[in-house]
């Protein structure tokens, strides 16, 4: 199978995978979005990105849009691009009763459909690791972005329990549409991509922290970085 055609059958697959998670997504990611602490993630994510009123963003995977939603409610001008039609649908009518106006649009990462040097940012978040090219997907991040363009990209950490099920992929030689990247690998890549980080952290979530012995409770209360990202949920980047 040529590279062509196995980016073609990921892509494709993961469309239907999405389209058929779109349901409950939907609905985990609207009680995400009411959640207690979002708005100090919003606070960081805007600082780290520089946006202002106005600003150009690119939601880049976006889902069923409660990000996107946030984005132009504090002023953004966004463009929120995905794969999956059933999740745009469901952002559309979300953005609907938000009553906010996002430019939504079909389609892959790489390559983008838009014009060069048109954004002031790109927000990635939990995307990267579902595709086939990622560093494909930050050169056109790299092509779309303004001179003093920024990005947020993260992936789940090594040990996330977004990863629980990846180990499968030695069972089947069936294509499973996840590259299982790492917050290092990711690292990695945007230093031999040109990309400078200007700051990194991680969120952990579940029942494990609540436990002092656990590993994600003993990452976060150390200074090892490496540790942190390992046990992180999602350990992401600003980057420029």
């Amino acid at each position: 199978m040529s590279d062509r055609q196995r980016n073609a059958d990921w892509l494709a697959r993961a469309a239907r995978t999405w389209d058929e998670r779109a349901p409950w997504w939907d609905e985990m990611s609207a009680a995400n979005a009411a959640s207690a602490d979002r708005h100090a993630e919003l606070d960081r994510w805007q600082t780290g990105l520089g946006l202002g009123d106005q600003s150009l963003l690119l939601d880049a995977g976006c889902g069923s849009g409660q990000f996107a939603i946030a984005w132009a409610l504090r002023g953004c001008r966004v463009t929120a691009l995905d794969l999956s039609r059933e999740m745009l649908e469901r952002a559309k009518r979300n953005a609907g009763e938000a009553r906010v106006d996002i430019d939504f649009r079909l389609g892959s990462l790489a390559p983008l459909t838009l014009p060069d040097a048109s954004y002031d940012a790109v927000f990635c978040r939990t995307v990267l690791h579902l595709t086939p090219e990622p560093l494909a997907v930050l050169r056109e991040f790299r092509r779309v972005l303004r001179a003093s363009g920024r990005i947020y990209v993260s992936v789940p950490g090594a040990l996330s329990p977004i990863y629980a099920n990846v180990w499968r992929r030695h069972l089947s030689s069936e294509l499973r549409p996840v590259n299982g990247m790492t917050p290092w690998e990711l690292e990695s890549l945007l230093a031999e991509s040109g990309w400078s980080v200007i700051d990194q952290w991680g969120d952990w979530s579940g029942q494990e922290m609540q436990d002092p012995s656990s590993a994600s409770r003993i990452a976060v209360e150390s200074d090892n970085q490496r540790l942190q990202q390992a046990t992180a949920t999602t350990w992401g980047f600003i980057a420029q």
